[in-house]
Formats: C-alpha cells, sequence, structure tokens
C-alpha cells in the first residue's frame, strides 16, 4: 500500500492500492480507517480529506 499521510492534527491522506480493486468507496474508506485507527486515538484528531485509488485508477489520472 503506498500512501501519503500529511497531517498533524488534522490529516489529508491519499491512497493508492491494489486492494482497492472491486471495493466500494465506503469500504474502501474503511480499510483504511482501519489502518490509521491507533492515529485517531492519540495524534491525529480528525481527517478531512480522504482519496482511496487503485493503481489502474491513479495512472489515468495522470
Amino acid at each position: 500500500m503506498l500512501s501519503s499521510f500529511h497531517c498533524n492534527e488534522i490529516c489529508s491522506i491519499d491512497v493508492i492500492s491494489s486492494a482497492f480493486e472491486g471495493q466500494s468507496a465506503v469500504n474502501r474508506q474503511r480499510m483504511v480507517y482501519k489502518a490509521i485507527w491507533e492515529e485517531l486515538q492519540s495524534t491525529v484528531h480528525a481527517v478531512d480529506q480522504m482519496s482511496t485509488r487503485t493503481p489502474t485508477e491513479a495512472a489515468t489520472e495522470k
């Protein structure tokens, strides 16, 4: 999973992963939240933007 995770207390997250293939937008977000849950309990207080894409989706956006 390749990700960009910029934050202090509020984060913007961009994740590109083949694990998102065939997943709905809601399921993709759930996967990301599960991965960062510990940070959300201590360091991070909010996620203001989240982008979840497959490698194919990311390549077509360029």
